[in-house]
């Protein structure tokens, strides 16, 4: 037996290593290089490359790493390697010995793992670094010769200098040193739970690559004036483009002053901290140089400087309007809230020194914390610290200065500075707003409380809603209390300041409460009687817009006391109930209208239609144009009786009968009836969303009620000039049905891109099954639901057109490892939501449509959209049922896709909305698992199962083990443990327990929002 490989032109590493001269060529930074592709390469094996198995290599030395021309690692000899389900945690083998290279807890114990390749690959990192071979011996001092790994554990903390290769001593730096014996040495640790991943290898390696002076040299143009854009007291900052090498970014060198005392102390606290960095806010490590006494840091560049240089350019301020400015804030409270919230198992990083000038802008203005050197990293259990006070002065926590008691508040002391930097647009150190010359933060306290409009930035004052304003001052007041107990935590900061943002993009209406009066004294709202008298001109019938039980209402300007503010006054009557004398309630205008509607006062003028239980049904209620507007009221089992005319050609038929419907639920007489807040909220926001997305939608869509179905026949000849006459090509999918083609409608069509369906004349969809679906989809309109846009019979042909969904099937993301590894946890709950919500609509019925059951919902029947939203599609097995008929159920031969029909449903026949719920429980476990419901997987000993009969064996005690390796980590346990539960309930083999649509929406939704907050603490 004969294996051919490729031929590695350099040899392999032992004949390096082995001969003095060839090693002399080899410089750190490509030893460094050699061990990153050897790591690679074992990762590549450990991580599963084939579907769910991986590799053990069990022979990694020298001798099996070979060196192409441009002296690049390639791993040979797998003879004895062992190939092994990725989810069996190990394996017993018969030892394999390879001499020091063993791992000594494998070749006692025989169990395989590929923490055995690891320590094999630690032994060989100690052998680029000591330049011997791993049977060599060296003697130091007058201690008898010794092997390379017994040298190794008895110098690693003291001496380990004593036996580097002497060929590369030079070259390299006390950082990378660190780094790659630490790395090492935990490689050949004889605890196998010390023992990194390759991936960490990989990382802490690539960490220990510096970039050399020659090149930074060349990139700053020696450090010329005309490449600098900064400086303080620890250096210069240059700005350059690195080499080929780097990839040709553009970088900015933060140069050292060498005579400055700290300078070393500070520059490898920042090397070590800024390695260990992985956030959106914080300013992107590249790499350093620690040569001929330089010390330069190399970050990425942020093309927009810094804050403070947008604060000091009054034309630069001038751009950065009011939203601008509260997104540079948020991006900050983000950046420091990943320092305080831990590094992993690290402990946490306190800035100390987090000012304008350290937040820098990139090309989107996206936030940057830059300048490390004076972080400082505490233990996570570590409450307090004690180091002798730095920072800037107007930034530094005043309390930090005085007791040298360091913690978190201390950053978030000087973060509130900034927030008042960046409303008022004048630094800290800046001794003049408008006319008063002092300190800003001596003005903030002074003006805080009465006259906080002084601290508005004129530039930004139009931009400013009263509200916001309000609600940001008293963030940002509490940040720089003199009690550390009252400052927020990050957490709650970036809390409010999304609140905030979201109140400035969108207005008030987005955001009901933004609590900034939670806890003010009612007293604070009292606006005298004479004032209101004013305003109202004394309750006249001309200031009058409302009235009714409780008494009236009027409009009026109030003062300039309280900004000539547009007011609604409500006078109560002091006879009436509970109220007292003179109370008035006075509310911020402008009113658009007043509507006072009482539905008995209707019913008493029209007479309505009454079911045999003497209710009354209103379908559609419109306002008629009165004094009383609405006590006019007319003819309410009309379609448009009862809508304002004013917004009628506003107002989708589906969607207000929708709104009516849940309206009418709230004044329901029996209490049992009427929705909670929840669902009512549920449905508004669905309303909501069919709304924004009405006028984008197919043919301008009037929901196709005023339109027939022959309307939206499309020739022959325009569908296969689409599809290039139906050519493999245009191909993008198929199956039992037939295919689906991508293709781009004419000009008549507006050009859109659309997916085709062509049924196939001879499969198991036939005319029948083609109308029915026409007859469906045609009605369906919801964000969730594939849209219709055309269909063509023409001939024998059977094709049904409906937008493209540009990211493919759910299936496709959920087989392939890439794309399924770029589904995170979050996005897998959002098209879960989404799902859900398309198949609520279609059990739900709505308006003249009627309750629909999918009956083959499956993840190859959840399409994409762009932004990953989820579209339910193929309705050929639908079926209809009225909607006013009970939830019996309907008889029909039983139809679906193996593993995802519901078993009752396929015994019985008979079909109901739960048998689409069972199905959706099944695309559920996919989600969390990444396996398909017809794959086969085991776990341990256990014979290979499908995705169902596991999820039934291990939901009791061990359903985490099922939840995909890809995801885990970033799971939150209390979105993890509501999802399975609602999953499980909906594959319950009696069809009663099962969760309807709504109750899954609410469910995932707590999923969801459990998953949000985790992933904010994660990343953050």
């Amino acid at each position: 037996m004969i294996l051919i490989y490729e031929y590695a032109i350099c040899g392999n590493l032992t004949h390096f290593l082995a001969d003095a001269d060839k090693r002399r060529h080899i410089t750190w930074a490509q030893r460094l290089q050699i061990c990153i592709g050897v790591a690679t390469s074992l990762n590549y094996l450990h991580t599963g490359f084939k579907e769910d198995n991986i590799v053990i290599h069990r022979m990694v030395d020298s001798g099996s790493i070979w060196l192409n021309d441009n002296m690049e690692a390639r791993i040979s000899d797998f003879g004895l390697s062992i190939f092994t389900p990725k989810s069996q945690s190990q394996v017993y083998s018969d030892v394999v010995v390879n001499g020091a290279y063993t791992d000594p807890i494998y070749r006692e114990g025989g169990i395989v793992k590929t923490e055995i390749d690891v320590y094999s690959l630690g032994v060989v990192m100690f052998e680029m670094l000591t330049g011997m071979l791993v049977d060599d011996q060296r003697s130091i001092g007058d201690v008898e010769p010794q092997r390379m790994i017994r040298l190794v554990r008895r110098y690693y903390d003291v001496g380990l200098e004593n036996i580097i290769d002497p060929h590369i001593r030079d070259q390299i730096d006390r950082l990378s040193l660190h780094l790659v014996k630490e790395i090492a040495f935990r490689c050949i640790s004889l605890n196998i739970k010390e023992r990194p991943t390759m991936s960490i290898i990989i990382k802490t390696i690539k960490e220990a690559l510096d970039i050399h002076r020659r090149s930074i040299k060349r990139a700053t143009k020696n450090f010329s004036t005309e490449t600098k854009i900064g400086y303080g007291r620890f250096g210069s900052v240059h700005r350059g483009q690195l080499s080929e090498r780097w990839q040709s970014r553009s970088a900015a060198f933060k140069r050292r002053y060498s005579n400055y005392g700290q300078a070393e102390v500070e520059f490898f606290n920042e090397l070590k901290l800024m390695s260990s960095f992985h956030h959106d806010n914080i300013i992107g490590f590249i790499g350093y140089c620690d040569e001929e006494n330089e010390m330069i840091i190399v970050t990425d560049d942020s093309i927009n400087g810094s804050v403070y240089q947008h604060l000091k350019d009054p034309n630069k301020r001038r751009c950065l309007t009011w939203h601008q400015r509260l997104k540079i804030c948020l991006g900050t409270a983000r950046g420091l809230k990943y320092l305080h919230s831990g590094l992993g198992e690290r402990g946490r990083v306190i800035h100390r020194d987090a000012k304008s000038r350290n937040i820098l802008l990139d090309d989107k203005m996206e936030t940057k914390i830059c300048d490390f050197g004076l972080s400082i990293l505490i233990s996570r259990n570590q409450q307090l610290v004690y180091e002798v006070p730095v920072g800037t002065d107007y930034y530094i926590d005043p309390i930090y200065e005085e007791s040298g008691f360091l913690k978190t508040e201390t950053d978030v002391y000087t973060y509130g500075v900034l927030l008042f930097e960046m409303l008022s647009g004048v630094l800290a150190f800046h001794h003049q707003i408008e006319t008063k010359a002092q300190p800003l933060m001596n003005m903030v306290r002074r003006y805080y409380a009465d006259e906080p409009d002084i601290l508005v930035d004129p530039l930004i004052k139009d931009q400013v809603d009263s509200q916001s304003l309000s609600a940001f001052i008293e963030i940002a007041h509490e940040c720089i209390s003199f009690n550390l107990k009252d400052r927020p935590s990050m957490n709650r900061i970036i809390k409010r300041m999304e609140e905030l943002l979201e109140f400035q993009t969108h207005g008030a209406a987005s955001i009901i409460n933004l609590r900034s009066d939670q806890h003010q004294d009612p007293l604070s709202s009292l606006i005298p009687l004479e004032e209101i008298k004013r305003a109202t001109k004394n309750f006249s019938t001309e200031t009058q817009i409302g009235y009714g039980g409780f008494g009236s209402v009027h409009r009026g300007q109030l003062s300039e006391r309280w900004q000539s503010r547009s007011a609604a006054c409500q006078r109560r009557y002091s006879n009436y109930g509970q109220s007292r004398r003179n109370q008035q309630l006075v509310y911020e205008a402008p009113l658009l209208w007043v509507t006072i509607m009482y539905i008995d006062h209707i019913y008493r003028r029209k007479r309505f239609p009454q079911d045999r239980n003497g209710c009354v049904h209103i379908m559609k209620t419109k306002a008629q144009n009165s004094d009383e507007y609405g006590q006019n009221a007319t003819n309410a089992d009309e379609p448009d009786i009862l809508v304002d005319p004013l917004i009628k050609d506003q107002v989708d038929s589906q969607s207000l009968s929708a709104f009516i419907e849940i309206a009418h639920e709230c004044i329901s007489f029996n209490l049992k009836d009427r929705p909670s807040m929840n669902r009512i909220i549920k449905r508004m926001e669905e309303l909501l969303e069919f709304q924004n997305h009405r006028a984008a939608s197919t043919n301008t869509l009037q929901s196709h009620q005023n339109q027939r179905l022959e309307d939206f026949l499309v020739p022959l000849e325009d569908i296969q000039m689409a599809v290039g006459n139906f050519s493999l090509d245009q191909l993008a999918g198929g199956g039992g049905f037939g295919s689906v083609y991508k293709g781009q409608l004419s000009e008549r069509w507006q050009n859109r891109t659309v997916a085709i369906k062509r049924l196939n004349q001879k499969g198991y969809q036939g005319k029948n099954e083609f109308r029915n679906e026409l007859e469906l989809i045609f009605r369906f309109q919801h964000v969730n639901i594939i849209p219709f846009i055309g269909y063509c019979d023409q001939g024998n042909e059977m094709i049904i057109i409906t937008e493209y969904a540009v990211n493919g099937s759910l299936d496709r993301h959920l087989e392939d490892p890439k794309k399924r590894g770029g589904l995170t946890w979050e996005q897998r709950l959002r098209i879960c939501l989404g799902a859900a919500r398309g198949l609520d609509y279609l059990h739900s019925g709505s308006g003249k449509n009627k309750k629909v059951v999918h009956r083959d919902v499956k993840s190859g029947n959840i399409l994409l959209g762009e932004n990953l939203e989820a579209k339910i599609c193929d309705f050929g097995m639908s079926r209809a049922d009225p909607k006013n008929k009970e939830s019996t159920g309907i008889y029909t031969k039983a139809a679906g896709t193996s593993y995802y029909i519901d078993p009752v449903y396929q015994e019985s026949g008979k079909l109901r909305t739960q048998s689409d719920v069972y199905s959706f429980g099944v695309v559920m476990f996919e989600m969390l698992s990444g396996l398909m419901a017809y794959r086969r997987k085991h776990f341990g000993d256990g014979k290979p199962q499908y995705l169902i009969n596991l999820v039934r064996r291990y939901y009791t005690g061990g359903l985490y083990i099922l939840i995909d390796p890809l995801i885990k980590d970033q799971t939150d346990t209390r979105s993890f443990l509501t999802f399975q539960e609602i999953a499980y309930e909906c594959i319950s083999m009696n069809y009663k327990e099962r969760p309807t649509m709504e109750m899954i929406i609410d469910r995932i939704e707590e999923a969801l929002g459990y998953q949000v907050s985790f992933s904010i603490e994660f990343i953050c």
